[in-house]
């Protein structure tokens, strides 16, 4: 697995089009004889305001939607919302209730964590893909802020990295987070996470 990679000969294609068809638009639109020596302006910043636009758009919504896939502009899953689940901390064998928040654009995606005691966010997450961007995993390093584990008041911080598997189960996705911190003690463990209804 490498890290994912947005199809940029699709992306270009598709910007090259956008622009060929706002060309010819803007040049069918009759101008007064004062503006017509202005064209030559009002194309390129035509052009670049409505591709400007567009990403927005695409990048916020257009990216989830099959013809974005079937024209391979965008493969990475769609995640957003809440996920919940138990985490386990390795030689524990104490699970205890966890919810995931995935935040995600096309071209950004940030995870924050909650459990009783602790919250998390991240600090860089990014996407795993096979070398036919079919089979994804996530990768999240994130920082928390938990209570001790002495029975006081007192908060710790740490840092983690999570390996996250997203997993098909029968139409249903699941992710599998295995993660380990450097904690001190370091510690280590796994969630299986399903969305939120």
């Amino acid at each position: 697995m490498t890290t994912y990679q947005p199809n940029l000969r699709a992306f270009v294609t598709v910007l090259v089009i956008v622009s060929i068809g706002i060309v010819a638009l803007i040049e069918k639109v009759p101008l007064s004889a004062e503006y017509e020596s202005y064209r030559s302006l009002i194309v390129p910043s035509t052009i670049v305001s409505i591709v400007w636009v567009l990403w927005i758009i695409f990048d916020r919504f257009l990216w989830k939607w099959r013809v974005s896939r079937l024209f391979g502009l965008s493969n990475q899953p769609d995640l957003n919302g809440i996920w919940v689940g138990d985490i386990d901390r390795l030689g524990e064998e104490n699970p205890h209730q966890f919810k995931m928040e995935i935040y995600q654009t096309f071209s950004k995606i940030s995870i924050a964590t909650r459990t009783e005691h602790s919250s998390s966010h991240s600090i860089r997450a990014y996407f795993l893909s096979d070398q036919h961007n079919k089979r994804f995993e996530l990768v999240n390093l994130w920082s928390c802020r938990t209570k001790k584990r002495q029975k006081t008041e007192a908060f710790e911080e740490f840092k983690g990295l999570s390996q996250i598997a997203i997993l098909d189960d029968n139409g249903s996705v699941i992710l599998e987070d295995y993660y380990f911190t450097d904690r001190i003690p370091p510690t280590a463990g796994k969630s299986r996470l399903v969305r939120s209804p």
